[in-house]
């Protein structure tokens, strides 16, 4: 998905995830909220 309108984000736990990419020429703040609370032990790289 590329974007902003319409983002949704809830706070998730993922196992496996190691990648996370954001295309955007903006985030809203509830996204990158609920973002913090995510649980991604194994992520490696993250792009916003």
């Amino acid at each position: 998905m590329r974007g902003s309108e319409g983002l949704r984000l809830r706070p998730v736990r993922h196992e496996h995830l190691t990648v996370l990419r954001f295309e955007t020429g903006g985030l809203p703040g509830h996204v990158v909220r609920a973002l913090s609370k995510c649980e991604l032990p194994t992520l490696e790289h993250l792009e916003l």
